[in-house]
C-alpha cells in the first residue's frame, strides 16, 4: 500500500470515532465498537505510513519504537473484537486490562514516535510537529470536557491530532535518502 492510501484509511477511522462521540446515547454498544476499530484499524495504518515515508528515520531502532503504539492498537482491537463477539463482557478484569494496556501503549508510543520525526528532521515546518498533537489533544480534551461538561466536543477533540496526521501522511512525500544531522 502506499503511503496516500494509509493516511487516508487514518483519516476515516479517526473521523468515524469523533463523529461517534456526538452521539446522544454514547455508550459501549456495537456502534462505538465499530468506530473505535476502524481508529485502531486506521492507526496501525498510520504508522506503517509513517515508517514507509521515513519520517522516523532509517535508524532500525527508531524505526522498531512506531511497533509499541501498533501493539496498543492491535490490543485494542482485540479487546473490543472479543467483547462484540461476546467472549469477554465490558467491565470484566480482563477487558479492562486490555484496554488500559492498548491507552498506555498507545500514548507512550505515540510520544515516542513523535519524538523520533521531530529528531528525524525528515518533515519540514509544522507537518513534524502533528504526531506530537495526537499525544498532547488526547488528555487536553477530556481535561477540558471534564472542566466544562461538554464531553461530545470534547470526545471529537481527542481526534483531531490523528486526522491531522492522516492529512500529513497522505500528502506527504517520501523521503528516500535521509540527511545526516549536523552537530555542532
Amino acid at each position: 500500500m502506499n503511503a496516500r492510501l494509509l493516511g487516508i484509511m487514518l483519516m476515516v477511522g479517526s473521523v468515524a470515532v469523533a463523529l461517534n462521540s456526538f452521539r446522544s446515547d454514547y455508550s459501549f454498544d456495537l456502534v462505538s465498537s465499530i468506530a473505535m476499530l476502524l481508529w485502531c484499524i486506521g492507526g496501525i495504518c498510520g504508522l506503517i505510513g509513517l515508517l514507509r515515508l521515513n519520517a522516523l528515520g532509517q535508524n532500525p531502532v527508531a524505526r522498531t519504537a512506531a511497533f509499541l503504539p501498533i501493539f496498543g492498537f492491535a490490543t485494542i482491537v482485540v479487546s473490543d473484537t472479543l467483547r462484540i463477539a461476546g467472549i469477554i463482557p465490558l467491565g470484566t478484569p480482563v477487558n479492562n486490562a486490555l484496554a488500559a494496556i492498548g491507552w498506555v501503549a498507545i500514548l507512550a508510543g505515540m510520544l515516542v514516535v513523535s519524538i523520533l520525526t521531530v529528531a528525524a528532521r525528515t518533515w519540514t515546518g509544522w507537518r513534524r510537529f502533528v504526531p506530537l498533537l495526537t499525544v498532547i489533544l488526547i488528555p487536553l480534551a477530556f481535561g477540558l470536557g471534564s472542566l466544562t461538561g461538554e464531553t461530545r466536543m470534547s470526545g471529537a477533540l481527542a481526534y483531531v491530532g490523528y486526522i491531522l496526521l492522516g492529512y500529513v501522511i497522505a500528502t506527504a512525500d517520501p523521503v528516500p535518502h535521509l540527511q545526516t544531522a549536523v552537530t555542532a
